[in-house]
């Protein structure tokens, strides 16, 4: 689990929080937690950006930054559009350095998006990835930047059916996917 890739998005910090506190405070009290984690490592980055993170409280800072803070004449790079995948495929993104869709110089450009693409390629028994974000009501599937069905789609798809029902068992809230 990881949050806050964009730094504007606060809650997207206090979920993985609040999903590793539930774990660990569960764990060997909670049956089906304490089997879950038997098996499995959960892992938990609960801040992707910290610098623009601390920007958005910062004296003189910006509480809508959305990118991290790499200098420059617009400083900021969209961490969440600097991935390997689809890096800069247009629709989405900008090689505009002053926008806030910024791609950056080059997919993996930043310290940020590079450490997690390393820790998740150095953990290649990692069978899921959720990523955290909190502007609109959507369970976004891998690759959701084309209309081409990932080989997967069907699993991945059902995954997000799943948790979209849950979502809206406990809160009400239907989340699309």
């Amino acid at each position: 689990f990881n949050g806050c890739q964009h730094a504007r998005e606060w809650v997207a910090v206090m979920v993985p929080m609040y999903i590793a506190e539930q774990l660990i405070e569960q764990y060997g009290t909670d049956s089906e937690i304490t089997a879950l984690l038997d098996v499995m490592d959960v892992h938990v980055i609960p801040i992707v950006n910290p610098d623009g993170y601390e920007y958005t409280y910062a004296s003189g800072g910006n509480r809508y930054w959305r990118k991290n803070r790499r200098a420059g004449s617009c400083a900021g790079v969209d961490l969440n559009r600097n991935w390997v995948t689809d890096w800069n495929g247009g629709e989405s993104t900008s090689t505009n350095p002053c926008s806030d869709i910024y791609v950056g110089p080059g997919s993996l450009s930043e310290p940020e998006s590079s450490s997690v693409y390393e820790f998740i390629t150095d953990h290649p028994q990692i069978k899921g990835h959720i990523d955290f974000h909190s502007y609109a009501y959507l369970i976004l599937e891998p690759w959701a930047y084309t209309s081409t069905p990932p080989p997967d789609f069907d699993r991945t798809h059902e995954l997000g059916t799943q948790m979209s029902n849950a979502i809206q068992d406990v809160h009400g809230e239907y989340y699309e996917n």
